[in-house]
């Protein structure tokens, strides 16, 4: 008799760098031919360069990368906002995608995935520290949920880390990347989350209702998911710090791991986040030429 062999599901997250520094005169242009009217406008509303090329590189990113994924005209895309800011793709009306972008000074990330509502936040640390009493309003840091304050107060920050690279920036980013992957974006109303490395090492975040007495009706109400994320620092331009949240929409309860390469080993009893990472200054010259064809008017009536 045939043995079923038990397959381990490889879910598919995309996530694709620029870093502004690494992009030549062509390449700019190119990325500037696809954007439409409108975001060219904004692009010339910033008064610094160094904010225009931000720009500019972080919504050229957004569209070559997904025109590449949709296999369309990168020129061709339609973009709106949904009622929170959120940013929603309106043509070609795949609502099986999900995808986020972030900017800094410093480049450019986008996140796509089907398997996943994705966020993704970067933050330049090349600025003024982070306050951790601005962000213990946003966030139940790791390891003092139950404990009082003053027993963390001097407690190392590597330690509450396990050795991350500035830590209150990986949790603000983390912060901001949960509630982007909701298309809710960072509000005062939001619940406080809970951040949390588990033995295996992998971080999650969830909304901590029992602070506001929230019920199941107003779980539901809020659309707080019942699944916690899955957070993961990811690598960022120099001097930034970025993390990436998914929200499964398959599986959400099995046990999670990643790879970081495009050969994905399956295993057993395990779903499989298998992250795709794209440096987008090395395979601009190599995109479909779809991605390049003038849009023709398509989509954007």
């Amino acid at each position: 008799m045939p043995v079923n062999k038990l397959v381990t599901p490889v879910f598919e997250v995309l996530l694709y760098r620029a870093r502004p520094g690494r992009l030549g005169p062509s390449q700019w242009l190119a990325l500037a031919s696809v954007l439409d009217e409108s975001e060219r406008e904004q692009a010339q509303r910033f008064r610094l360069e160094v904010d225009r090329q931000a720009y500019v590189l972080a919504h050229g990113l957004r569209r070559v990368a997904l025109a590449q994924w949709l296999a369309v005209p990168a020129a061709a895309l339609v973009f709106g906002r949904a009622a929170s800011g959120q940013p929603r793709l309106l043509w070609p009306g795949n609502r099986s995608i999900s995808f986020s972008h972030t900017r800094t000074r410093e480049g450019a990330l986008l996140a796509v995935s089907q398997a996943a509502s994705v966020g993704v936040d970067m933050e330049s640390c090349r600025g003024a520290a982070l306050d951790r009493a601005l962000l213990q309003d946003f966030i139940v840091l790791p390891d003092t949920a139950d404990a009082a304050p003053s027993a963390q107060a001097n407690k190392p920050e590597a330690d509450l880390a396990a050795g991350l690279f500035e830590p209150l920036f990986f949790y603000w980013t983390a912060l901001e990347a949960f509630w982007k992957g909701l298309g809710r974006g960072l509000q005062a109303a939001n619940p406080r989350l809970h951040l949390a490395q588990s033995e295996a090492g992998h971080w999650r975040a969830w909304p901590a209702l029992h602070e506001t007495g929230a019920t199941l009706a107003d779980r539901t109400r809020a659309r707080v998911p019942a699944a916690p994320a899955l957070i993961f620092p990811v690598r960022a331009a120099e001097g930034c710090v970025a993390s990436l949240a998914l929200h499964p929409r398959l599986a959400p309860c099995m046990q999670t791991r990643t790879r970081t390469s495009a050969a994905v080993e399956q295993e057993s009893g395990a779903a499989v986040w298998a992250l795709h990472e794209t440096d987008l200054e090395a395979e601009l010259e190599q995109l479909s030429p779809l991605v390049w064809q003038a849009s023709r008017g398509a989509g954007r009536h």
